[in-house]
């Protein structure tokens, strides 16, 4: 038997948590029950908490000044030497 519903407060062995896409299309093998347990329930607000540390995550990345930027280096090699140059004939 497989029983679908909402997220345990506590960890139990042998169970998953699934997010609501995948608790709707999950199936059960051959043979398994399958008992879905419905319920209605509002998600709690954000709390004072969580919107001052969104607020402050927001001003801390508004006043970061962006790093300087490197300059690309670029290496050339050419034979000083022209005696080193294949001759074509």
């Amino acid at each position: 038997t497989a029983v679908i519903g909402p997220l345990s407060p506590v960890a139990s062995p042998g169970t998953f948590d699934l997010c609501e896409a995948h608790a709707e299309s999950v199936t059960v093998p051959r043979g398994w029950q399958m008992i879905r347990l419905r319920t209605e329930f509002e998600p709690a607000p954000p709390s004072d908490t969580d919107l001052m540390a969104l607020a402050d995550a927001i001003r801390e990345t508004a006043t970061r000044q962006p790093p300087e930027p490197t300059r690309a280096t670029r290496r050339v090699s050419r034979p000083s030497d022209v005696a080193v140059r294949p001759r074509l004939s």
